[in-house]
């Protein structure tokens, strides 16, 4: 992705940080660390892990809703089925993500040093 298309997705606080190891590794490859490459947007590892928390906490909601509609104390079915819809999109999202980081990670195995 250009730099210019990450000022259009709304990152124009990771231009500058780009552009100037862009610089770096078009003057001296050898010299580019993984510690120069600034993370974008200020994802981090523990994003994800507490993504996939608030994933596991939506999944066990709407267990807990099915199960109660079941043992009929639930009156608005409208509730429940809305719940396990957003349920359903927050997984389909969560697998999407895997999917590209999976992507992502084989990419990587394929360059070569």
């Amino acid at each position: 992705m250009s730099i210019d298309a990450m000022a259009a997705i709304g990152v124009p606080e990771a231009a500058p940080a780009l552009q100037g190891l862009a610089e770096s590794w078009t003057s001296n490859p050898a010299n580019l660390t993984a510690a120069d490459v600034p993370a974008p947007g200020g994802i981090s590892f523990d994003t994800l892990v507490s993504s996939i928390a608030d994933l596991n906490d939506k999944l066990v909601a709407g267990n807990e809703a099915v199960h109660a509609l079941a043992l009929g104390q639930v009156d608005n079915l409208h509730q429940v089925m809305m719940s396990g819809e957003q349920t359903r999109l927050a997984f389909d999202l969560m697998l999407q993500v895997r999917g590209k980081v999976l992507d992502a990670y084989q990419e990587l195995l394929r360059m070569q040093v």
